[in-house]
């Protein structure tokens, strides 16, 4: 397959992909193993030809540090045939990446260390500090989008996604996002809508919006894959006036209503036997997690930024040691060893 760049410049692609995604296919270029293309399932998108351009220039104003975390896009693609948008053209990574979703509980992550669980974490951090600093709301952080070695290290795939803002303060809308990794009042306001994130009225994505979903992916990672709005029932706890089915409810409703279980248990409703004891976290940590899951519902600014989340994991980190059953705790926590419970469970 051949495609051509906006300058003219010819990319002839592998006829097999390197992977599959929803709304395309990435490719291998012949002769340029330095960069690949993804190429759109839709070919005819004119708004989204103009979107990417427009990520494009804007990128080529973003820091070293920034671009380091990210694969924007390099030039826009068109097909040979009829000369439509076809995708784009991104630089290969090197390493070797797996979506963060892929190790976030010990059933799944052997490969990776909790201290380098933790430093991910810190360069989730990193990586939403810097988006921010060059003007890109995330938008859609999709676990899946994120990709991670062993050692910690990050990338974000489909920047295509980003929200930005152009030179003439046009802004270029993200318009997808998994409902369980938004922030609520995204979903307060699709409800009150009535719409999707494509008609939605208002621009529904900002800062705090990013922030509250790295909040999601940080709990994660220390918490053995747990969502905060994980919950168990105990049926034989529950009131005559309430029944399961009462009172089970889904993550998104949790996260509505601030339900936030595995930090404040009820009698009838507390955490999965999976989920470590919360208090295996540093004070710093639960306390950036009560105001971006409770107080930040109805006060977004409450939330903490990257930066304070990034400080909190940097003194989390640096209290962690190693016990005689080879799992690491913190040195502030006196309890027995949550991992070597948890690893007796099946999931």
């Amino acid at each position: 397959m051949t495609f051509y760049g906006r300058s003219g410049t010819e990319y002839v692609a592998l006829e097999q992909p390197l992977c599959h995604g929803g709304e395309g296919s990435i490719y291998e270029v012949v002769n340029k193993p330095e960069i690949v293309l993804k190429i759109y399932h839709s070919s005819s998108e004119i708004k989204l030809a103009k979107k990417i351009y427009a990520i494009q220039k804007q990128s080529e104003k973003w820091s070293d540090d920034f671009k380091w975390f990210c694969t924007p896009p390099l030039d826009l693609v068109y097909n040979e045939s009829n000369h439509q948008f076809a995708g784009y053209v991104m630089r290969r990574l090197k390493e070797s990446f797996k979506p963060l979703c892929e190790i976030y509980d010990s059933h799944h992550s052997a490969e990776i260390s909790y201290k380098n669980k933790v430093r991910a974490a810190m360069n989730l951090c990193s990586l939403t500090y810097l988006a921010h600093k060059n003007n890109v709301v995330i938008g859609d952080y999709n676990q899946k989008n994120i990709g991670v070695t062993s050692n910690g290290i990050l990338t974000l795939f489909d920047n295509d996604s980003f929200q930005i803002t152009d030179a003439n303060g046009h802004v270029f809308r993200c318009t997808v996002g998994v409902q369980e990794e938004m922030a609520p009042e995204i979903l307060a306001q699709l409800k009150k809508e009535r719409a999707d994130l494509i008609t939605v009225q208002k621009d529904v994505y900002n800062e705090s919006t990013d922030n509250y979903t790295l909040a999601i992916h940080i709990f994660h990672l220390l918490m053995n894959g747990a969502h905060p709005f994980n919950r168990k029932i105990e049926a034989s706890k529950l009131p005559e006036s309430k029944t399961i089915s009462s009172v089970t409810i889904s993550l998104v409703e949790a996260a509505m209503k601030r339900d936030f279980i595995i930090a404040h248990p009820k009698l009838y409703a507390r955490k999965p036997d999976w989920v470590p004891d919360y208090n295996i976290l540093s004070f710093k940590l639960r306390d950036c997690f009560e105001r971006a899951f409770v107080e930040g519902k109805n006060e977004p600014n409450k939330r903490p930024g990257p930066e304070e989340f990034f400080e909190a994991l940097q003194e989390y980190s640096s209290g962690l040691v190693v016990r005689s059953c080879g799992h690491v705790h913190h040195k502030d926590y006196i309890g027995n060893c949550e991992w070597c419970r948890i690893q007796k469970i099946k999931r």
